[in-house]
Formats: structure tokens, sequence, C-alpha cells
């Protein structure tokens, strides 16, 4: 009787333990969030192709200056979505 009591409640725990990590482990893009990955690639490289020639040489040449200006535009992009999505 004890054991069964002993297997029930480490069977329960096991239980607990997995549906607590089910959100960790699933690995699959939600359809938003494909969806907001999508929009800002596209975005992104909209933006990438309205550079001029002497600009993109200069980004290839220089990852610094290419890792600035990344970020910098993930920034801005980031602030018009906050603001796209302000409450009101």
């Amino acid at each position: 009787m004890h054991l069964k009591k002993w297997l029930i409640s480490i069977a329960f725990m096991v239980i607990i333990f997995f549906s607590l990590c089910v959100n960790y482990t699933y690995s699959q893009l939600s359809p938003t969030k494909r969806r907001e990955l999508m929009v800002a690639y596209m975005n992104g490289y909209y933006q990438a192709l309205q550079l001029d020639a002497e600009e993109i040489s200069k980004l290839k040449s220089d990852k610094k200056i290419l890792k600035k200006k990344v970020m910098e535009a993930g920034e801005e992009y980031a602030n018009i979505i906050d603001i796209m999505n302000q409450s009101k």
C-alpha cells in the first residue's frame, strides 16, 4: 500500500512538471509571431532596397557601422510599432 501511494505521488509530480514545461519546449511559431517576423523582415528588406550602392559597399566593408545601422533601424521600427499600438 505504501508503494502504491509513493508511485501515485511520483506520477502526479511528473505530470505537474511536464504541464509546467510545455510552453518552454513547444518550438513551433504561432501564426501571430510568424506574421510579425515576416512583416519585420519585409520592412527591413524594403528599406535595404532604398540604399544606394555607395552606402551598401560602405556597410559591407565595416561590420561595426552595419551593426550600428541595423540596431538603429530596429529601434526605429520598434518605436513605430509602439506608437501604432498605444492605448487611447
